[in-house]
This record gives structure tokens, C-alpha cells and sequence, in this order.
């Protein structure tokens, strides 16, 4: 039972510490993404389900089927995901075509030597050794229940395995803590924490060999100072913070980044697609209203705007949050070619020229109003990670040369406007009014990022209905590409699916259509 709540949290917690540097990598920004390499198919037992039948994905009307993890990949990847090293190798040339410099995982108590999460690991580190993308230990524990001297004996063997698959900085392995993630024993200004700290590194080979990224406590304006004494904090040469459930109205990504720069170390700020949690076997308990891209790209322009040395996405393929960027049944390879423009924004310092001109469509699977076959499975999200409400909406991101006119239609309704050359984002959004109460959708955003920009316009409308939207892209009234959503909004469902859906384009010359 105690493994099993550690692996959860384990699963929800490490992806934070996924910030890193690169290996043998020289001064510059550099991108991580946490992986769910429990979800390694070559690590699984050949017998087990979700082997013998990967990616079987059926309607998205029904989707998903939660009790495998595999069928929540696209059909694409579902086909290779039983290859073991093979299938595993295009992961990583995924993640390197989308800008990524490293993959991290976590290294629980109990996980090494032997487990599904040590096979994979090796896999993973079997790859890195021949891959320019570098793999990133994230060790995790309580101190109170676990050895921290066996787990950091246990990582350091498996480190010594594989010293071509590390990422590296100044020479030097990195590795993050997250040792009291739920135990904030780990983080007081104790003798017995220090020593556990102590003893955690020395078994990894000694601090001073070592880049270390330090997890946080929860970060605020009311426990900045207290976080100053933590140990794990004090020793850590940068600082990650988990936050992919934040919505606008959360503050610990801002806050500890105003914390890493007041002690002077480097910051990993975390950016996440969305974030909709549906463990298996249970019914969705939180979501963060992020307007499809929305707030990924904001992530993405406050990582660049406050010069953050690394980006953390969280995360790369955990499809039971709807926060992977990995190949998907509901979005296809839209969030890495996105990823791929911003990540080289972001390593830049400025706009990457435009390789193709690409068009993104996104929108939540179900209306707000949807009809629900458990009627009490609704969304239920903490206040101080989210403050929005729920909207319905339909947002459209652009990556082009050259201005173009964009029409998006969703049932009898019809807008159109002009998207400039390079990224834009066009947003509607219908404010939800259930059981009498007004849902404020953009308005309950931070004044920073509700206004029109040049790159950005929100628009508001009346609402949505249950049609499937399209979009067609035009240029000196020549059509340039049309695009129809994978799944329209749902009036109806098992319980609150709340999934983004995602599509993708490029735009072609001989009018031919290209959908991904």
C-alpha cells in the first residue's frame, strides 16, 4: 500500500524536478521534460495488456479508456510501443526534434535494483548512452521511513552503468531532489535533516561531483524565509517547483522564481500544456482552465522575459494528467511541433525563422453543460491553485511567413481575422452559466496576460455549441489549408472530460491539406 501511494506521488511530484542542463552541455538555456518511463512498453512483462494491445485507441467520443495507459497514445506510437529499444529511440528523436536536451525520471525507494521502473530506466539510459539527448536522475524519498544512504548507493551504481547517458554540467552529473516533496521534515533546519541530506550525497560520490537542481517546498511570499534554512535548498546549485496544475491565479512559479533570484541561483521555470487529472479507475478531480495554449506559451514568454536558465516542461508523456506533449490520440504531434518554435525561441533569445508555416487548433473535448452519465463526476479544483471557472473555447495558434486570413467555424457561426507573420494566437471563449452563477472565463486572468497583444487576440461570444470546429487558412484569396478538429465539443459523456484536443497544419501552396 505504501508503495503504491509512493509511486503516485512519485508520478505527480518528480515531474517538477525536471530541470536541468545539458550534457557536456556549453553556457546556454537549455529544455527538460519530465518522463513517465513507467510507461516504457519494453519494460513491462510481455504478458501484461498493455503489451499485447497498444495504442488501441477507439472513438475519441468514448475516450478514455483508463485502465491502459497505452491506448493513450496516438495509433502511431501505439504501433512501435511494444519495440522496446527501437520504439524507445524515436521517443528521444521526438524530443530532440522538439528542442528537448534532456529527459528526467524519477529513482524511488525500492525502485533499484530491481522493478519495472528499473528496467525502464536502463532502457532509458541505454538509449542516452548513443543519443545526444541526455537522461536526468530524480531522486525521491522521505526521510523518516526510507534509507537515504541505500537509495543514494543504488543510484550512483546505476549512474556508474551508464556515465555516457547523464546529462552533465561543467562536467559534473545532474541529478534533482526531491526528498521531501510530502515531508516538510526534509526541509526544516534540523541536525538529523543535514544529516540526511548528508548522507544522501555523499553516497552519490560527494556533493562538490555533483549539479545538483533543488525541489522546493511549496513556494510563497509567506514561506520564502523559512525555505532560505532548508537544507536541500542550501546545497542545491538551481531550483525547480512543480506547477503544472497552476492556472494564472497560481503564484508559486512566479514566487519561486522571485525566490531563486533573491539568493542568486539559476531557475528552472516550469511550463505545462494542460493539466486535467484522471488517475485510472477514477473519476477527474482537477483541472487548470488553460485555454489551450494559452498558458503554455505564457509559461514559455515569462521563461524568456525573466531569463530563466532552464525550462521545465512538465510534462513529456504523462497522458493520465492530459499533460504530455508526447504524441497522443487527442493531439496528435501538435504540442511538439509548438514546442519545437518555442524551444528555439527560448534557446535563441529571439523569434527562430519559420521552417513551415504551421496553423494549430485547440479546444476542450466536452461543453461545460455537457450531460454527464455520473452525475456527480465533476471537476473539483483547489482555490489556491485555480481561480478561473470553467469556459468553453476555441483557440487557434499560427507559426507563418507571411500574414494570413484565418476563418474558424463552429456549427452556424463563423470569425474570421488576420493573423500576422510569426506566432499569433487567436482565442474565443464563451463564459458557462451553470446553476444561475456567471463563470468569468479571461477575466479571472492576471492583468498581464488578459489584454490584446500583437501576437494575441481574445475574443468573447455568446457560446458554443456541440458541432466540430473547423478552420481554413487563406492568402490573396487562394485557400491555403482547411482543418477539421478530430472530435467536436460533446454534449454528453461518462463523467467531466475536460481533455484538450489538438490538430495541426501546414500550410501548402497546392492547396492540398495537411493534417496531423
Amino acid at each position: 500500500m505504501r508503495y503504491e501511494l509512493a509511486v503516485g506521488l512519485l508520478a505527480i511530484t518528480l515531474s517538477v524536478v525536471t530541470v536541468r542542463v545539458s550534457a557536456n552541455a556549453d553556457e546556454g538555456r537549455i529544455v527538460s521534460a519530465h518522463h513517465m518511463h513507467c510507461y516504457v512498453f519494453g519494460a513491462i512483462p510481455p504478458g501484461d495488456v498493455r503489451v499485447r494491445d497498444p495504442g488501441g485507441v477507439g472513438d475519441l467520443r468514448s475516450w478514455p479508456p483508463i485502465e491502459l495507459e497505452s491506448q493513450w497514445f496516438s495509433a502511431n506510437r501505439g504501433e512501435r510501443a511494444s519495440g522496446g529499444l527501437a520504439a524507445l529511440k524515436e521517443d528521444f528523436d521526438d524530443a530532440e526534434r522538439a528542442g528537448l536536451d534532456a529527459f528526467a525520471f524519477l529513482i524511488g525507494p525500492g525502485h533499484l535494483p530491481n522493478s519495472q521502473f528499473a528496467r525502464a530506466a536502463d532502457l532509458m539510459a541505454d538509449v542516452a548512452e548513443h543519443h545526444r539527448l541526455k537522461i536526468i536522475p530524480e531522486l525521491w524519498g522521505d526521510s523518516r521511513l526510507d534509507d537515504m544512504s541505500l537509495l543514494g548507493a543504488q543510484v550512483k551504481a546505476f549512474m556508474d552503468r551508464h556515465p555516457g547517458a547523464l546529462l552533465r554540467l561543467n562536467g559534473k552529473p545532474m541529478i534533482t531532489i526531491a526528498t521531501g516533496y510530502d515531508n516538510g521534515d526534509d526541509h526544516e533546519p534540523t541536525e538529523t535533516a543535514k544529516r540526511h541530506l548528508s548522507d544522501l550525497l555523499e553516497a552519490l560520490g560527494g556533493r562538490d561531483n555533483l549539479y545538483v537542481v533543488g525541489y522546493g517546498i511549496n513556494f510563497s511570499k509567506d514561506t520564502m524565509r523559512e525555505s532560505s534554512a532548508s537544507p536541500i535548498i542550501s546545497a542545491s546549485d538551481a531550483i525547480v517547483m512543480w506547477a503544472p496544475q497552476d492556472d494564472w491565479a497560481g503564484k508559486q512559479a512566479s514566487a519561486s522564481l522571485d525566490y531563486a533570484r533573491s539568493i542568486n541561483k539559476p531557475y528552472a521555470f516550469p511550463v505545462s500544456p494542460a493539466f486535467y487529472q484522471r488517475r485510472a479507475g477514477k473519476v477527474p478531480w482537477e483541472y487548470s482552465m488553460d485555454y489551450g495554449a494559452a498558458h503554455y506559451i505564457d509559461g514559455w514568454m515569462r521563461a524568456l522575459d525573466s531569463r530563466s536558465t532552464f525550462v521545465n516542461i512538465q510534462t513529456w508523456d504523462d497522458f493520465s494528467e492530459n499533460s504530455a506533449i508526447d504524441d497522443s490520440n487527442t493531439a496528435g504531434r501538435s504540442w511538439l511541433e509548438l514546442t519545437r518554435y518555442l524551444a528555439g525561441w527560448f534557446k535563441l533569445g529571439r523569434p527562430p525563422a519559420v521552417e513551415e508555416e504551421q496553423v494549430f487548433l485547440f479546444h476542450p473535448k466536452q461543453l461545460v453543460s455537457a450531460q454527464l452519465d455520473q452525475a456527480s463526476a465533476h471537476v473539483r479544483s483547489p482555490r489556491f491553485r485555480h481561480r478561473g471557472g470553467l469556459a468553453d473555447y476555441v483557440d487557434v495558434v499560427s507559426i507563418l511567413r507571411s500574414p494570413a486570413n484565418i476563418t474558424v467555424t463552429v456549427g452556424g457561426e463563423s470569425w474570421t481575422f488576420q493573423a500576422p507573420a510569426g506566432l499569433s494566437e487567436w482565442t474565443a471563449y464563451a463564459p458557462s452559466q451553470l446553476d444561475g452563477s456567471i463563470v468569468l472565463g479571461y477575466e479571472s486572468r492576471p492583468d498581464g496576460f488578459i489584454q490584446n497583444s500583437a501576437w494575441r487576440r481574445v475574443k468573447r461570444v455568446q457560446s458554443f455549441g456541440a458541432a466540430t470546429p473547423v478552420l481554413e487558412v487563406s492568402r490573396n484569396g487562394k485557400r491555403m489549408l482547411q482543418l477539421k478538429s478530430r472530435v467536436g465539443f460533446l454534449s454528453r459523456g461518462v463523467f467531466q472530460d475536460l481533455s484538450v484536443i489538438g490538430d495541426m497544419g501546414v500550410l501548402d501552396n497546392t492547396n492540398s491539406i495537411d493534417r496531423q
